[in-house]
């Protein structure tokens, strides 16, 4: 939840007061980045992203192109 809620701070507009709804983007964005790299790079060989045959290289850049959309 901390690592979320200061996620959440960086992604506010104001990080000194950020809303319920920043806080929110940041617990999705920690959430995505572990599933994600759980998927990518601990079981990959049994888990959907084997299906996806995307590089390391290319997830990660996906996924840092994903989460900085969430930004406010």
């Amino acid at each position: 939840n901390a690592l979320g809620d200061s996620l959440g701070a960086v992604l506010a507009k104001d990080s000194d007061h950020p809303t319920k709804d920043d806080l929110a983007r940041g617990q999705m964005a920690v959430l995505t980045m572990v599933s994600v790299m759980t998927e990518q790079y601990l079981y990959k060989a049994h888990s959907p992203a084997n299906a996806t045959k995307l590089s390391n290289a290319a997830v990660q850049d996906l996924l840092i192109h994903m989460l900085k959309s969430l930004k406010a």
